[in-house]
């Protein structure tokens, strides 16, 4: 399972990164990433309460999808 402290930091080091970016695009990137990651954090804490599983669905594919790219931005590539 997905643990929500683990994308609520994940929200914050973009909120940080786009703070410091100096590129319009990237501000915006980190601005969505992070906002993605807090609902995200928030979804799995809804499930956990409500008993559910994470299902394996076209978000959770989704998410490592926009983790890899948070990865190659941070690396500057």
């Amino acid at each position: 399972m997905v643990d929500p402290k683990h994308l609520r930091e994940q929200a914050r080091r973009c909120r940080g990164r786009s703070k410091t970016a100096t590129e319009p695009d990237l501000i915006e990137q980190f601005r969505i990433w992070s906002v993605e990651l807090a609902d995200e954090a928030d979804t799995v804490e809804r499930r956990a309460v409500n008993g559910e599983t994470h299902r394996s669905s076209g978000r959770r594919g989704l998410s490592r999808r926009l983790i890899a790219k948070k990865r190659r931005a941070g690396r500057g590539i």
